[in-house]
């Protein structure tokens, strides 16, 4: 399956995050795209099951669909799972508060206009370089490839 690989629009952080008022530019980050060949349920309950079965916690599941068919708008099978596991987060945001802006970590699975449905998420190593993790580059690493494989386990 490819995988497509898009920077989000932003630039470098040079400013101090800290000041208030301060305005913080961050570097580009990757978003990675997949394709599944199951519905947006059934990715759901599959990535649901394998986050479960690596020890991590599952914070929230936010189904933008169900959401906007609440107030009669249309949208296609839309959901974020937000999921993680503070012991490696924390180490994450002491070094760099505002990474907490990212963490814990989104999936994002959808039906798109052509009926594919797609699986994405913000590489963790390009949020690291983001919000200049250097001490913990390392974590960043292993969660990417985690992410990775986690994702490509479900999908198979």
């Amino acid at each position: 399956m490819p995988i497509i690989l898009f920077s989000l629009l932003t630039n470098s952080l040079h400013s101090n995050p800290y000041k208030q008022g301060s305005m913080v530019k961050l570097n580009p980050m990757q978003f990675v795209v997949q394709h599944s060949p199951y519905s947006v349920s059934e990715t759901v309950a599959r990535l649901e099951k394998a986050i479960k079965a690596k020890g991590m916690m599952i914070f929230a599941i936010i189904d933008h669909s169900g959401e906007a068919q609440k107030v009669n708008m249309p949208l296609n099978d839309e959901k974020v799972i937000v999921f993680g596991d503070p012991k490696v987060g924390t180490f994450l945001m002491q070094e760099n508060p505002t990474i907490g802006m990212e963490l814990p970590l989104r999936i994002l699975v959808w039906e798109n206009a052509e009926g594919l449905v797609q699986v994405a998420y913000i590489d963790p190593v390009s949020l690291g370089e983001s919000y200049e993790i250097t001490k913990n580059a390392e974590i960043l690493k292993k969660m990417s490839f985690g992410l990775a494989n986690l994702i490509g386990e479900v999908i198979k």
